[in-house]
């Protein structure tokens, strides 16, 4: 772990740059503890440690002084961020993207408070309404599953993680994981995208 103070906005998010480049290296280049599951933050999935910035994977971080989640992407990438359908949500706050010299960008978020399993049949029912609200654009998640829904006290529920979201009919990526529980049997890897799987996922 690496406990760095900044003094400002631009001098955090060049810590970040280097930090991504350090980690995807390390990850690329041999078998090490960051490969493994790590404990997670119940509202984003990302890990908080020592008040600062720790890594789950070679893209996201997490900030606890501003409560804010960090995702890095790179130009080209086969992941889209779809900033603006996660705008469009209306829920994300200071939702900003923006590029990291030439090679990458930064999306970045406020992250939601609540827990990663629903306590009552109304949570489920504000996940489904978010669901509905996807579709009526168009869209397809692509990626519902335990820890990519937060549900909220009393009876709220949010959909985050939009890297796999887009238009319905269009093929999921060749890598896409298609084996997970919470999957259709029909969502696998270059099969088309279809509202039901989202449905199904809930």
């Amino acid at each position: 772990l690496i406990t760095v103070h900044v003094g400002n906005t631009s001098e955090f998010k060049n810590f970040l740059a280097i930090l991504y480049a350090a980690v995807h290296w390390r990850i690329d280049n041999m078998e090490s503890p960051a490969k493994q599951p790590l404990s997670c933050h119940p509202c984003t999935g990302l890990v908080l440690r020592d008040n600062f910035v720790e890594h789950v994977s070679d893209r996201v971080f997490y900030n606890e002084r501003n409560g804010k989640a960090y995702k890095f992407f790179q130009v080209g990438d086969t992941k889209c961020h779809n900033y603006e359908l996660m705008n469009s949500l209306g829920y994300f706050e200071d939702l900003k993207i923006e590029m990291l010299g030439k090679q990458h960008f930064l999306l970045s978020y406020k992250a939601i408070k609540g827990t990663l399993k629903p306590k009552c049949k109304k949570q489920i029912e504000a996940a489904r309404q978010v669901i509905r609200m996807i579709h009526r654009k168009g869209m397809v998640h692509s990626d519902i599953r335990i820890g990519n829904i937060v549900f909220v006290e009393p009876n709220e529920a949010f959909l985050i993680d939009f890297d796999f979201a887009a238009q319905a009919g269009t093929c999921y990526h060749e890598n896409f994981n298609g084996e997970l529980s919470e999957r259709h049997p029909t969502a696998k890897p270059l099969q088309i995208r279809r509202f039901e799987h989202d449905t199904y996922a809930l």
